[in-house]
Order: structure tokens, then sequence, then C-alpha cells
């Protein structure tokens, strides 16, 4: 029975155990994989999803059977197969899917991250085993990078996040105005720091925002894309929840040290990302602009 990137997911959602794995089809376990598998992932250190190959979102070194490393590596997203507990594969589906013909690993980690603080890992690979190359699947490579471009834009946290240094701040804003008076705001002060300025917003297509422009400005823009999962308009707790759960990522992912708003157009989604801030000891500076 061919099920495909995500049908095999949806039945294991289905199993009873503690544990579960799921397998490429062109994937063959090593001798006493499950073995090593189940102490592994029973440690502090590596307690989180296991994969036979992987690499970073922004892939320039492919660990597994074509790398043969020799020890657990950390990474964005594994593939070739999944050991889990059972209980984390829902995490796969809380979001909107962006491609049902490729990616499943992607939403799968990126999910994890995001939902559960669950990261990947890469086993080791016996060297007397001979294995793949990178597992890439012909005619997907467009639709894996509109994937990761999403995910990103949403809002992760990636293994290169941690190497930033520079002084980072992260601008919020819901209009074309507000947006530009921010940033002209601040853009001299950061240039001074040789620092970067991040931007997001709640939902973009609720905002008369002008993507481009703004893109030009900043060194990354994102969109929590509050409500556009089943397209409703969210109550005020589910809102601002889900900005909770869109900013800690874009904080992760930016590493930025301070948010800078405009208290005078506050909104529920505004509220959300205060108090997101605010649980993570995030500096914010409100700026009030008084309108006539």
């Amino acid at each position: 029975m061919q099920l495909k990137y995500y049908g095999r997911f949806q039945l294991a959602l289905q199993s009873h155990t503690k544990y579960v794995v799921v397998f490429d089809d062109d994937c063959i376990p090593q001798s006493q994989y499950f073995e090593t598998a189940l102490y592994t992932i029973n440690t502090e250190e590596y307690h989180g999803i296991l994969g036979t190959k992987g690499t970073a979102a922004s892939p320039t070194t492919f660990y597994g059977p074509i790398s043969r490393n020799d020890k657990i590596i950390e990474v964005d997203v594994v593939g070739g197969s999944w050991f889990m507990k059972s209980e984390w594969v829902k995490l796969m589906f809380h979001d909107k899917i962006h491609s049902w013909n490729t990616g499943e690993d992607f939403h799968l980690c990126a999910n994890a991250r995001k939902y559960a603080n669950i990261r990947s890992f890469v086993m080791p690979i016996l060297s007397s085993n001979k294995g793949d190359t990178t597992g890439r699947v012909a005619g997907t490579a467009s639709s894996r990078k509109y994937i990761k471009d999403q995910l990103w834009l949403r809002g992760d946290r990636l293994m290169h996040s941690y190497q930033i240094s520079k002084p980072s701040l992260l601008i919020y804003a819901e209009t074309q105005n507000d947006a530009m008076f921010l940033i002209k705001y601040t853009k001299q002060s950061m240039t001074q720091l040789n620092g970067l300025i991040h931007f997001t917003t709640s939902n973009l297509i609720t905002t008369n925002l002008e993507t481009n422009e703004i893109k030009k400005l900043v060194a990354s823009f994102h969109d929590m894309m509050i409500g556009r999962d089943y397209n409703i308009d969210p109550t005020p707790i589910i809102a601002a929840s889900e900005v909770l759960y869109g900013f800690d990522m874009i904080m992760q992912g930016t590493q930025s040290t301070v948010v800078i708003i405009i208290g005078s157009s506050s909104t529920v989604t505004m509220f959300g990302l205060v108090c997101g801030a605010f649980l993570r000891n995030i500096p914010i500076v409100n700026i009030y602009i008084y309108r006539k």
C-alpha cells in the first residue's frame, strides 16, 4: 500500500505504543538499530527525533550514509527514518501543510521545535555499511525550498541561529505607516551598531503592509499567519496563544534582544506579543504616536 509522504505518519497517529518508527521505502535499518535508538532517545542529551540522515535547513553538508558520521549530530531536519515517541507524531499536523507532495521531514521537525522544544538528531553510521547518497527525490527541490521558506517566514529556530553575534532588534507593526516609521526611527542607530533589524506582523493578508518595500530594509521578514491555518477569525485567546508560539520561534531564529512596537495601535495580537516578550525577559520599546 502506497501511503506516500504523509499517509504513513497519519497511520502512525493510531499507534498505541510508547515509541513509533517510520521508514522511507528505500531505507533499511542497521543491525541493532532499534536497541540503539531506544537507548539514545531515553538519554537527556539526545532526547529527540532520531533519523537516518539529515542536514541544516540551508544544506551544505548531508549527515548520514553519505558522510559516514560516526557520532550523533544535531540537525534542523532528519529523514530516511524517524524514531520518536508516538505522541510527537501529531505535532506534524498542527499547522497547515504547505505541500502534500514532499517536505514531511521539514513539517515534523519544525513543528516539534516550535510546539514541544523537541530537537532532531542523525544517528551514527557503521563505516562497514554501504548507504545511499543524499536521498534527494527528483522533482521535489523547488517544493522543498518553498516549504522551508514558508516555515522560516512563519518563524523557526535553526541551527545557524545561535551563531548570530550581531546585535538584533525585532520590529512589530500592522500598518505600512507604522512599519516605515519604526524602521526609519531605528535604521541609523542599528547601522552605527553594525546590527540587524528584523520585522514581523501577525497576519500579512489582513494588513496594508508592502512586503517588497519592507524586505529591502530589514534582515528578515516574518508573518505569523495568525488564523490562516483553518481560514478562521480566531477568538482573542486563540490569536494571542498563536502569537506566543510564533513570537518565540522568531525571537530564537533571529536572536533579537529587544522588541519595538507602537502602542498607540494596540491589538489582541500585539498583547500576545508583549506577553511573550515579558515571559522571555525581552525588553520592549513602546512608542506612542498621537494622531489627531
